[in-house]
């Protein structure tokens, strides 16, 4: 819920949660799993690309039609 809250951190400290989601084995919360997939429409490249690889890393499913939204614009 931290970042929930504190919209306004900087591109390094949320690509740095990032990190730590995707590191959790896939043992997230609802809350953590919608945080990790609201993070792939971040403004920030560095962020977005480390979601996409915690998306990775804890195979979130339900986030493929927003990679797949990414990669139509990349």
């Amino acid at each position: 819920d931290y970042f929930r809250t504190k919209a306004d951190e900087p591109p390094p400290v949320v690509a740095a949660a990032a990190e730590v989601f995707a590191a959790s084995d896939g043992n997230l919360s609802p809350k953590g799993r919608e945080f990790v997939a609201g993070l792939l429409a971040h403004p920030a490249a560095p962020v977005r690309a480390e979601a996409v690889k915690a998306v990775e890393s804890i195979r979130l499913v339900s986030a493929a039609p927003k990679l797949l939204e990414l990669l139509a614009d990349a």
